[in-house]
């Protein structure tokens, strides 16, 4: 009605224009051609305008309403997601009598009772403390690298000191950054000595993460490992240092090696860690040369995918063992050096650094060595140097400090008497103002100790997540023998009220924002572009009546006393709400909670969105409001429609202003025309009218 109303008023407007325009042109006087034509496309432009922009108005209101209509959705989703896993529903809580002594939360698992636990001894971890540095940013290794390096548990780890960090405070700094698995802090003793600084190093608890640290100069040998490959059989995966290599039937063992390579560089790059150096011997083997700071290393793990064999047989083996550099040592390291004798097969004559003595035919190598000993004493004593016969029979000379790496000539006349010579300890000169040494042991590493409901168990931590089911127990302080903390856990059904009613409001205020969609518009509050959006839209009934089945009916894993919502309480009033009786659902949880439990989570932790297994009323209602709402549902197909009609309407809009705009053109020419021929008939009326007017007067 409203668009017949526009059309006849356009028109009477059209021919007002029209009639005055003739009125105009019969007068002779001046016409504003311009305003005239727009005002009669605007007239016929406008009725038109109006429908399409109505139809438009229409559609992205509906688009608003399926956006609120996917946010109620959104919401009762959220309530029931809380519900649909038993870990959420069987909420717990637990408390300690003794807090200060073991502090206690919960997690998934817990069942309700009462423990006990006795804490006998408390985790901790190993502290260390280095030699003394008279400051902060004393030189050590006079100033030139060195390294750091950390075992724990048998596994070498280091790091390398620059030489600008070559202090103190540099050392903890970088022993800090590389993350070793023990923190450094550097203290000020002040204890008015003339070296008050220490590095204290701290390990991990438990007795696991005991852990040594030395220190050397860097000049040290890293070790190799060499990978061998043969070539491959079948198409399939290599595990090598973690990493897959793919690799295809018939690559020879050089191409298998190369393949390998290239996974190990990309890796290595990958991670920052370029220190690994990877050799390709062209020959199907590669050798992997380690960083310097990386110690003793355990072998590459190298094997077939066991799930796509290649048949390469591929193997690890050490070719360079890692040799550590030299200590640092402010004050040397002097050269011990073990000689060992066999039984003499004869009579002959043993000389060490030209003290001789001799020795008959059967005697032993350790009579032999404890003669030569006193004999060395007495005849040829060496400042500094010292000797000694060991329990296995060797003659141990631990030499001068002045004397370097020299070692001492031993010769036997007759070759009757056989000698071995080994180093026990290289020769390290003075290479720092100042000895590192961490060999003081502040405190050891142990493991915790505790009793648990009359079991004694040990762990390498104080926070104890396996010790009661779903209880993780923080060891804060020993107890007092005899009187054990007490651990109290409870099922906390407040919890799962909140959730239900929660539910419960998200149906309510659907239902009550369905309603406002569905209803009349909102004709006071111009901003309001929900209300009314979806009168008349089958959309909305079929989206209520699928929620509200999901609330209503029984569950797909009912128990035997508690099969739907109805029974925690909740029931539908006459005007299509939901009510929730506490009292009805207190009497449930208290009486049923296993079957509570059952009824919204199938007792599966584990939900899917493509099963068609069974998931209970919570796990089901998830799945299905997330079809309902996923993009190819039919409430984003509605939108998606009303989106395909505001994108048409848009074309329209926009075909009509073409139309109107040669209207425009046209009403402009036609006109201009009648404009002219106005002109030129006014022209020919003056010029007729002097003629007329010169004849009257020639006349007269």
């Amino acid at each position: 009605m409203a668009v017949t109303g526009t059309s006849t008023t356009s028109s009477a407007a059209t021919k007002s224009a029209v009639q005055s325009l003739i009125t105009k042109l019969g007068t002779g006087s001046g016409v504003d051609l311009s305003s005239l034509a727009q005002n009669l496309v605007d007239a016929e432009k406008a009725p038109r305008a109006q429908a399409i922009n109505d139809k438009i108005s229409k559609s992205e209101s509906r688009i608003s309403g399926y956006s609120a209509m996917l946010m109620s959705i959104s919401t009762i989703k959220a309530s029931f997601e809380s519900l649909q896993k038993p870990s959420t529903v069987s909420t717990v809580s637990a408390i300690s009598n003794l807090p200060s002594q073991v502090g206690v939360s919960v997690t998934s698992g817990a069942e309700p009772g009462l423990h006990e636990v006795d804490v006998l001894e408390r985790a901790i971890g190993q502290r260390s403390v280095s030699t003394r540095f008279e400051k902060t940013d004393t030189t050590l290794n006079n100033g030139t690298a060195f390294v750091v390096r950390l075992n724990i548990n048998g596994e070498w780890k280091g790091v390398k000191i620059g030489a600008l960090s070559t202090t103190p405070a540099g050392m903890v700094t970088a022993i800090n950054k590389a993350k070793l698995g023990v923190t450094a802090q550097l203290v000020n003793t002040n204890d008015g000595s003339a070296a008050p600084y220490q590095i204290v190093l701290t390990g991990a608890t438990g007795k696991k993460n005991a852990f040594s640290m030395t220190t050397d100069d860097g000049t040290g040998v890293p070790e190799q490992q060499k990978l061998t490959f043969g070539p491959a059989v079948t198409t399939g995966t290599l595990k090598v240092a973690g990493l897959s290599v793919a690799v295809s039937a018939g690559d020879s063992a050089t191409t298998v090696a190369a393949k390998v390579k290239s996974a190990l560089d990309a890796d290595a790059q990958a991670k920052n860690n370029t220190s690994r150096i990877f050799t390709d011997n062209l020959d199907g083997t590669l050798t992997v040369s380690f960083g310097e700071t990386e110690g003793n290393v355990a072998l590459l793990s190298v094997a077939d995918d066991a799930t796509s064999p290649t048949g390469a047989n591929p193997s690890v083996a050490t070719v360079r063992e890692f040799v550590a550099g030299n200590p640092l040592t402010s004050t040397g390291i002097v050269k011990q050096q073990a000689l060992a004798f066999d039984a003499a097969t004869d009579d002959d004559t043993v000389s060490v650094d030209g003290v001789s003595i001799a020795v008959t035919d059967g005697e032993t190598g350790t009579s032999i060595a404890g003669r030569l000993k006193t004999a060395l004493e007495q005849n040829n004593p060496v400042a500094g140097r010292s000797y000694s016969v060991d329990a296995d029979g060797r003659l141990i000379i631990n030499y001068a400090l002045s004397e370097g790496d020299g070692s001492a000539s031993v010769l036997s006349t007759g070759s009757f008497v056989t000698s071995t010579a080994t180093t026990l300890q290289n020769y390290v000169a003075v290479n720092s103002p100042v000895t590192i040494d961490f060999s003081t042991r502040l405190q050891s590493s142990a493991d915790a100790k505790l009793n648990v409901d009359g079991v004694t168990i040990y762990r390498d931590s104080n926070t104890i997540s396996d010790a009661i089911s779903g209880v993780t127990l923080n060891l804060l302080d020993k107890t007092t023998l005899g009187s054990p903390a007490v651990i109290t856990v409870n099922r906390d059904n407040s919890a799962l009220k909140d959730k239900v009613k929660a539910l419960v409001d998200s149906f309510n205020n659907a239902m009550a924002d369905f309603a406002i969609l569905t209803g009349p518009k909102n004709t006071k509050d111009e901003t309001d572009i929900y209300s009314g959006s979806l009168q008349n839209d089958s959309t909305v009934q079929l989206v209520k009546s699928q929620i509200r089945n999901m609330f209503l009916s029984d569950s797909s894993t009912p128990g035997t006393q508690v099969k739907a919502l109805r029974d925690l309480g909740v029931s539908i009033k006459k005007d299509g709400t939901l009510e929730f009786v506490e009292a009805t659902f207190d009497n449930t949880v208290d009486n049923n909670f296993d079957q509570v439990v059952t009824m919204f989570t199938a007792n599966s932790e584990s939900k899917s969105l493509f099963t068609t297994i069974p998931q209970g009323l919570a796990g089901d209602a998830v799945k299905r409001l997330t079809d309902m709402a996923k993009a190819t549902g039919y409430i984003q197909s509605q939108s998606t429609s009303a989106q395909k009609d505001v994108d048409r309407y848009k074309v329209q809009l926009e075909a009509l202003n073409n139309r109107m705009t040669k209207l425009l053109d046209r009403y402009t020419k036609t006109f201009a025309t009648l404009d002219s021929f106005v002109g030129s008939a006014n022209s020919i009326k003056s010029s007729l009218k002097s003629t007329f007017d010169a004849m009257n007067k020639s006349n007269n």
